[in-house]
């Protein structure tokens, strides 16, 4: 019999940012109060609370501190927690383990068999990427739980951890100077594709092959 993917059971303080984030203990009672730790609810929370800042083009100056700010250390701890979801998205994105384990052992048996024999960083992109090739065939909770992460990806490229990592030395050398997010460093990377490395050139097609199959991500 196949081996299942482990129905994950949290803790009140599992899938929690806070005690990974000391630099936002201020930002998690300013802006977060009343919400229970665990299951990402306050990585979501202050998420939220920096995008809304992003929207709103507020400048971080020496009022940092002041308690209608989040701070740019918050902000900076934050998104490498951003990351680390990214790099193990069956293991700490709450959304995408609790409702893509079922789809997981169903259509991606072979993955999930490996992600539980190596708990590696490949393994759990490789039940990722599996479960994005059989998009329509997912849940309708899974289905948007994959499609928030894919959204984001397509607007950050260092959260799309494999394209990240072949194109890293490209970003450092043709893309020092560009503002990350909003799809900036995948538009810099276009701009100067005729010098990219060709480890890079194949993550990007590939990259670019999965959002075109989805106008939402474009």
């Amino acid at each position: 019999p196949k081996a299942p993917m482990a129905r994950p059971t949290y803790g009140p303080n599992e899938a929690d940012i806070s005690p990974r984030v000391p630099q936002c203990q201020r930002e998690f009672g300013v802006f977060c109060k009343g919400i229970t730790p665990g299951r990402n609810r306050l990585f979501s929370c202050i998420a939220r609370q920096i995008l809304k800042q992003s929207k709103a083009q507020v400048e971080l100056t020496p009022a940092e501190t002041l308690e209608d700010l989040v701070s740019s250390e918050c902000a900076a701890a934050v998104h490498t927690y951003r990351i680390e979801l990214a790099t193990h998205p069956m293991t700490m994105n709450y959304a995408m383990k609790m409702q893509c384990g079922r789809d997981a052992n169903r259509l991606c048996a072979a993955e999930v068999k490996a992600l539980n024999a190596t708990r590696t960083m490949d393994a759990e992109l490789a039940v990722k990427h599996c479960l994005i090739s059989h998009k329509r065939q997912l849940a309708s909770n899974c289905f948007k739980a994959v499609l928030s992460v894919q959204i984001a990806a397509s607007k950050d490229i260092r959260l799309e951890p494999r394209t990240h990592q072949a194109c890293e030395a490209d970003l450092a050398k043709l893309c020092a100077n560009t503002r990350p997010g909003e799809g900036h460093l995948r538009y810099c990377l276009h701009r100067h594709r005729e010098e990219l490395s060709g480890e890079c050139v194949e993550q990007l097609f590939e990259s670019e092959a999965r959002k075109a199959a989805d106008i939402r991500l474009n």
